[in-house]
């Protein structure tokens, strides 16, 4: 699949999106990797939290680029069991 690891500087976007979500949700900030692949997607890869790495492909790093005032679209809190509603 040809995935480069990219550093801070070379996909800024994507790494404060990812940070991020590593805050929200307490876990720690894996490896960031891009594929030269033009279908939007991305995955995981790796056999403990050490080895952690998220690859996104180009074609999806491209569409969220493309998005004039793109946002990640997780809220800046999570719900509670106390305070989520029911249908």
């Amino acid at each position: 699949m040809g995935a480069v690891k990219v550093s801070s500087e070379q996909a800024p976007v994507l790494h404060q999106a990812l940070e991020r979500l590593c805050v929200l949700t307490g876990q720690p900030k894996p490896r960031l990797a891009l594929s030269p692949d033009r279908a939007p997607n991305a995955f995981t890869v790796g056999r403990s939290r050490r080895q952690a790495m998220i690859v996104v492909t180009e074609g999806l790093r491209q569409r969220l680029s493309a998005r004039q005032n793109w946002r990640p679209c997780w809220p800046t809190s999570w719900p509670t069991s106390s305070t989520a509603t029911s249908p």
